[in-house]
Formats: C-alpha cells, sequence, structure tokens
C-alpha cells in the first residue's frame, strides 16, 4: 500500500518516522522498495507512567483500566487520571524500551 501512495504521489525523497520494532524493518522496506532515497528517523521508545504507585504504560493497562470502568470498579475521575499517566512522553510504545531495532 505505502508503495502505491509513494508511486502515485511521485516523491522524489521518503522521511519515515518510526519506532516501533515491527515498524521499522516494515517501513524501510517499503521505502527501499519503492526505488527512493529513504531518511528513517527512528524515535525510540516512550517512558511509562505511574498511577498510584504502579508503573503504567499503553497497551495491556489501557485495555484492562478500561475494562475495569466499563464494569464499575473504577469512576471517571480514576479513568482521566490513568489517562494521563497512559502516554506521558511523545514516542512509540513504552514497552519497547528495549527495542533493538531503535539501535540499528
Amino acid at each position: 500500500m505505502k508503495q502505491r501512495i509513494h508511486a502515485v504521489n511521485r516523491y522524489t525523497h521518503l522521511l519515515i518516522f518510526t519506532g516501533c520494532d515491527k515498524t521499522v524493518p516494515a517501513q524501510l522496506m517499503g521505502g527501499i522498495s519503492a526505488n527512493k532515497p529513504i531518511l528513517p528517523l527512528i524515535t525510540g521508545p516512550m517512558m511509562p507512567g505511574s498511577h498510584r504507585g504502579k508503573r503504567i504504560g499503553a497497551c495491556t493497562d489501557c485495555r484492562n483500566n478500561w475494562a475495569a470502568f466499563r464494569a464499575g470498579e473504577i469512576d471517571v475521575e480514576e479513568i482521566s487520571e490513568i489517562n494521563e499517566e497512559l502516554a506521558p512522553t511523545v514516542s512509540i510504545a513504552w514497552c519497547l524500551y528495549l527495542d533493538h531495532m531503535g539501535s540499528v
């Protein structure tokens, strides 16, 4: 799909923003297959947040806390506090702090 977008728009070069251990190789392969000069900018992992002394981050913690909210186990104020901590920094998934692709 990305190759089609590049071909239709006739880009002269590609600037790729990536960071996940799965998307780095995929975007590099897409850029290479588009046969254009590419510049990958690897962002790295986001830091985890904290709620009531417990480390939390996006993905599993998000699903579990929203399930608890829907079940009535936590109130709207608490889910709002949790949301503020799920993605405390700008970047990619917090669980990738050991991301090997980020060091390519």
